[in-house]
């Protein structure tokens, strides 16, 4: 390249150079502070709050702002000269009245109006700790449905406030006062939020107020229940079933490995004289005997053939079964039997001795009228031998199928085992499964038990605590 040609390249990037530096040095319409210089450098002025626009609609924009902020003041200040009365602002975490049926679906910003924007004017006066105005338009009661500078401060505010779910996920640290994606996300979250949090029935003294919450209005009082039929009656009566269990040898291997199961040792009749069910929530068995609680490896509650419950404790020589939702229901002028059986210890020794009873009517926890019976309730004593030749069931060799997903199919194996008899003859006479995975008890259906092709019992279906049963007592096997 001659030296002519590297002069013209050289000069062409000085001018190209020289007029990008003038570009970049060029003042922007809010550099002027004058509508003298703002008007001769082409641009906009506007007296009502001396700013330069660098466009016509821009500067029609804030007059048409600084108009509605001027309405809404002069409506506040007739509001007060006329004595109407102001609306309460919100308090705690009631969902504001002008926000019922709003929902946060469109960006905001200044210039804009609307249910939603009085909404969050008043969402902002209750969230923040200090309202977005402390008197006149904006301020708590006199909020309105136009976004200007002062709602613009308050979600600048709220956008700090809540920066981790605002700001984070744009890398901002500033709030911007645009109401965008995450800032409407978080309105709308709040407004859940406190829907959720409802008043107690206590918090209501007014009945239209109660009523329109959901509760119930009566005795000049506001509750969380309907008002029941008051409960009236002889309450629950309590006493001896005429087939008791009578005293028994109860059996323990002398192998120090198995003892007897599910002995029975109290059986209780109840007979509720109230006008409505009676749910017994607790009961508590004293043993005496010459034994140790340690004798004792579970406790069990039956109704009939059906397990009620497990006790809950066991110390100190009272065993304890116990449900805040009912450990059984008494119907109305019905009655209901229970029966208390027990796992006897491994290894317990020959001789000892157990008796249990119901001492007195405070043994028995009901939502009863009352509690009454001839206490104390006893059971006769069961006294313990010892043999080498104790029959038992064991369940071995279980297994079950994958774990993976199954496809929707019939006939299906699910469990599989083998029962094996030791000392003595068996019988089993019921066999019940539980569901301990992740199904619903209404995924698999038309439960069978099979011994190799034949089926022994079924179809039966899962009950809602995830169980199966099989009744076997018709033919044992």
């Amino acid at each position: 390249m001659n030296l002519l040609k590297k002069l013209s390249v050289i000069g062409l990037v000085a001018v190209f150079s020289f007029a990008m530096v003038g570009m970049a040095l060029a003042d922007s319409a809010s550099d002027y502070t004058s509508q003298a210089d703002c008007s001769d450098a082409g641009y906009y002025w506007y007296t009502g709050n001396e700013t330069c626009y660098e466009t016509e609609n821009a500067k029609l924009s804030a007059q048409v702002s600084n108009l509605l902020e001027r309405i809404d003041s002069l409506t506040a200040t007739i509001a007060e000269l006329t004595g109407d009365e102001e609306p309460e602002p919100a308090t705690g975490g009631d969902v504001p009245a002008v926000c019922e049926g709003v929902t946060f679906d469109r960006a905001l910003d200044v210039g804009m109006s609307g249910d939603d924007v009085l909404c969050l004017q008043t969402m902002l006066n209750q969230d923040l700790s200090e309202p977005i105005a402390d008197s006149g338009p904006g301020s708590p009661g006199n909020e309105t449905s136009y976004f200007g500078s002062i709602t613009k401060g308050g979600v600048v505010t709220f956008q700090e406030n809540y920066s981790e779910d605002v700001l984070a996920p744009w890398d901002l640290t500033q709030g911007t006062g645009y109401v965008g994606k995450t800032t409407r996300e978080k309105l709308n979250s709040l407004l859940d939020q406190w829907a959720a949090e409802e008043k107690a029935p206590g918090d209501y003294t007014e009945q239209s107020a109660c009523e329109d919450a959901g509760y119930y209005w009566y005795d000049e009082a506001c509750h969380e229940e309907e008002e029941g039929e008051e409960v009236t009656g002889e309450g629950l009566q309590v006493a001896l079933a005429d087939d008791n269990p009578a005293a028994a040898t109860i059996i323990s291997g002398t192998d120090g490995g198995n003892a007897q199961s599910l002995v029975p040792f109290l059986k209780v009749k109840l007979e509720n004289g109230d006008n409505s069910a009676v749910d017994v929530t607790q009961l508590d068995f004293s043993r005496s005997g010459i034994s140790s609680d340690s004798d004792i490896s579970q406790g069990y509650l039956f109704e009939g053939d059906e397990q009620v419950a497990e006790y809950s404790s066991f110390n100190s020589g009272v065993m304890t079964f116990n449900d805040s939702s009912g450990l059984f229901s008494v119907s109305a002028n019905g009655s209901k039997v229970v029966t208390l059986k027990n796992d006897i210890a491994s290894g317990t020794a020959s001789g000892k001795t157990f008796k249990f009873s119901l001492g007195e009517a405070s043994d028995v926890s009901s939502d009863a009228s009352e509690v009454s019976g001839d206490f104390a309730l006893n059971g006769n004593t069961m006294t313990t031998a010892n043999v080498d030749d104790l029959g038992q069931i064991t369940v071995a060799g279980t297994s079950s199928s994958p774990t993976g997903t199954v496809d929707p199919q019939d006939d299906y194996e699910v469990f599989n085992f083998n029962l094996q008899a030791g000392q003595q003859d068996m019988e089993v006479q019921k066999l019940g499964f539980t569901n301990v995975g992740s199904t619903d008890h209404e995924d698999i259906q038309d439960f069978e038990l099979y011994y190799g092709g034949t089926k022994l019992a079924g179809p039966m279906q899962m009950a809602s605590d995830d169980t199966v049963s099989f009744d076997l007592s018709d033919s044992p096997i």
